[in-house]
Formats: structure tokens, sequence, C-alpha cells
């Protein structure tokens, strides 16, 4: 599971990352950040502001991974999980 936490800066936030995801896919275990793009896609980064993964919505309520392009995961208000 991922959570943004609220941190006053709208669009970007601190992240909360169980550390269930790593075994879906290792590098989320360096993601700090939560940042909603303006063109409604959702990055988990780094704390040097490197994109780990690119959220787009899918169908539904769902976010499907576009990067890295190796890995595609699915979001929702489960979760992260392995697609």
């Amino acid at each position: 599971m991922a959570f943004p936490k609220e941190n006053g800066m709208p669009g970007h936030n601190a992240l909360s990352v169980d550390s269930s995801c790593a075994g879906l896919y290792p590098p989320l275990a360096n993601a700090r950040t939560w940042h909603n793009n303006e063109d409604g896609t959702i990055d988990l980064s780094d704390n040097l502001g490197r994109t780990i993964v690119e959220f787009s919505p899918g169908d539904g309520l769902d976010y499907i991974s576009v990067e890295p392009r190796s890995v595609i995961l699915s979001m929702s208000t489960e979760g992260v999980s392995l697609f």
C-alpha cells in the first residue's frame, strides 16, 4: 500500500509506502514522494525527485503504470499491485 501524506503542498506530498510494495517492484522501496500532475498522472519519486513509477488513469477507478515499461503495475483504492 502506498498513501500520500498531506504536507501542505498541493499535488506534491510525502509518501507512506508499505514494505510489501518492494516485493512487487523493488524500486518502490525508495519511493518518498507522491506527485499529482496536471495531466492526471501520478508519479511516485525518490528523495531526489527521480520518478520511480508513473501511473496514468485507466478504466474505472484504477491507475496503470506507464513508466517504467519493464513492469506493469496497477493502483487503486486497494493499493498498488502487479498487473
